[in-house]
């Protein structure tokens, strides 16, 4: 019989290319490579900038700290106790039988700092210590995994210590783990020491500790410069009879420490405590008002919601947006009607807030927000790639009124439509905008340059700062931190959605088009000049 051939390979798709590193991945990469750096400064540095990216750096560092070497692997030891998980002690542990007093210090600390239980044992004896930096660290790593009473008699010792950054140390732990011994041993310090300074630990340390009657025994002694601290403690300790100390030094005005007194209120958190609270957001001090509105959307007071809501009615801009946010907290549905009316404030930030309540609760849908205000939002337009897909951007109108009047007109009138890229620089920006994609033509006339409070940074979107001379249309998008461009505050505004798709263009790809999805109820006409040519504006040597 004929042997029958064999069927066919099957044809090979396109290979996908992986995707480019992001301006992140980049920063990330160097940081890694920086903790090996000669430079302390240098390593410092990228321990901090590592340890602002939190768990998403975490298996990267875990693998510089285990492959590194020298200075590399200490610093990656540092990163790895701020963004780890307390499993990673496991693998830190025997680092504690390192001799040298400054790396040991660093596998104290990332213990501590990962709360990882099972070194107690080992680290125990490091509270007698020659050196104060481990007495300190062993105490502070003991009050982090410690239960109440745990090792409370090895740590009070030490308050006697001589240093005292150890005594601060051992104090926040007792603050943890003590119980009746450290309270008696706290007041006896108390009432003998001059130095204000312990005293004020001793005094914060005892509100940890609930001992509202120790404190409130202290008050006629407490010297008037600690007093505030005293106050404010009180509160914390909840202790009965707190609350009519604080209300008589309220009483008291301008001869006591009305400001004080009512942190001392904000601190306690009890149904009596907020009651007092409601009566000083009722009261003529509008200041201690907005403290009070404060305080009682921390503690979710529920009764406090009729008291914001006629403050509300009745408060300068700072109290009425405080009441704001606080009825956005409460979550009451009652507060509807107040946070719509809201919507129409003279304020901006209360405006603002508002919105963002009324966002944050099922019972009001954007639509409806939107039909009570037209305006709170921000624009947004939809940028159209060939082939590759869309970006939606967000303006900020409020801070840069002409320059997004001037970006909406254009594209309504589809001026952007069907343009090229006329520069793409990866990890830093892509640039459009020219009609003729070559970079040196506009819409005809140019528009003034405005500020505002938005940071540069990826998704940052600007006008092209070569070009606000003489060209009103060209402008770029930021795939990096733009920190060479000299341009802060000049961000009109920001990618919402398909940063990452940027970051794959190049100069081959087009942008077919800009499409307004949603703007205010207004006609948008920017001011504008007449235009001057690139060759006017660029330097000669009569200018320099």
């Amino acid at each position: 019989s004929k042997s029958s051939a064999p069927p066919p390979a099957p044809a090979a798709g396109p290979v996908e290319k992986p995707a480019e590193p992001t301006a992140e991945d980049k920063d990330i990469e160097q940081c890694l490579k920086n903790l090996g750096d000669d430079s302390a400064a240098v390593r410092e540095a990228a321990v901090a900038a590592l340890a602002g990216y939190g768990p998403r750096v975490r298996e990267a560092v875990r693998k510089t700290w285990q492959e590194g070497k020298g200075e590399a692997r200490w610093a990656a030891l540092q990163v790895l106790g701020k963004v780890g998980q307390a499993d990673d002690g496991k693998d830190i542990l025997p680092l504690l039988a390192e001799s040298d007093e400054v790396r040991l210090f660093s596998v104290l600390e990332a213990l501590s700092s990962l709360k990882f239980p099972g070194a107690r044992d080992q680290v125990l004896p490091l509270l007698g210590h020659a050196s104060p930096l481990l007495r300190a660290e062993a105490a502070t790593y003991l009050g982090q995994i410690g239960e109440k009473g745990q090792d409370e008699d090895r740590l009070l010792p030490l308050l006697e210590d001589k240093f005292p950054f150890v005594v601060t140390s051992v104090l926040a732990a007792l603050g943890r783990v003590g119980t009746g011994p450290t309270r008696t041993a706290l007041e006896k310090k108390l009432a003998t020491t001059g130095d204000l300074s312990l005293a004020g630990q001793i005094i914060e340390t005892l509100a940890d500790l609930k001992s509202g009657e120790s404190l409130l025994s202290y008050g006629a002694k407490c010297p008037a410069s600690l007093r505030g601290k005293w106050l404010k403690a009180l509160g914390r300790s909840q202790a009965p009879g707190a609350l009519e100390v604080l209300a008589a030094e309220m009483a008291q005005g301008d001869q006591g420490l009305p400001w004080l007194a009512l942190a001392g209120l904000g601190e306690m958190g009890t149904p009596e405590s907020c009651a007092a609270l409601r009566d000083v957001l009722a009261g003529k001090d509008e200041g201690m008002a907005v403290e009070a509105a404060r305080f009682l959307a921390r503690h979710r007071d529920p009764k406090a919601g009729p008291g914001l809501q006629a403050r509300y009615g009745n408060g300068n801009p700072a109290l009425r947006l405080e009441c704001v946010k606080a009825l956005g907290a409460l979550g009451e549905a009652s507060a509807t009607d107040t946070l719509v009316a809201a919507l129409k404030d003279d304020d901006k930030q209360v405006i603002q807030a508002a919105a963002e309540a009324l966002k944050s609760h099922a019972w009001k849908s954007e639509e409806e927000i939107r039909k009570a205000r037209a305006d709170w939002f921000l624009p947004r337009l939809t940028l159209e790639f060939e082939g590759k897909g869309n970006v939606t951007l967000e303006l900020f109108e409020d801070e840069f009124p002409n320059t997004v009047a001037n970006f909406i007109r254009l594209a309504d009138e589809e001026f952007f439509n069907n343009q090229k890229l006329y520069k793409v620089d990866p990890g830093v920006a892509i640039w459009t905008g020219d009609p003729d994609g070559l970079g040196s033509s506009g819409p005809g006339y140019t528009i003034k340059r405005e500020k505002g409070p938005q940071p540069l940074g990826p998704g940052a979107l600007l006008m092209d700062p070569e070009a606000l001379a003489w060209s009103g249309s060209r402008f770029l998008v930021l795939l990096g931190p733009g920190t060479g461009l000299n341009r802060d505050g000049e961000s009109f505004g920001k990618v919402v959605a398909g940063l990452d798709l940027l970051g794959k263009l190049t100069a081959e790809d087009r942008l077919l088009s800009v499409k307004v999805e949603k703007k205010r109820d207004h006609e948008y006409l920017p001011e504008t000049s007449e235009t001057v040519s690139a060759e006017e504006t660029a330097p000669t040597d009569e200018k320099k």
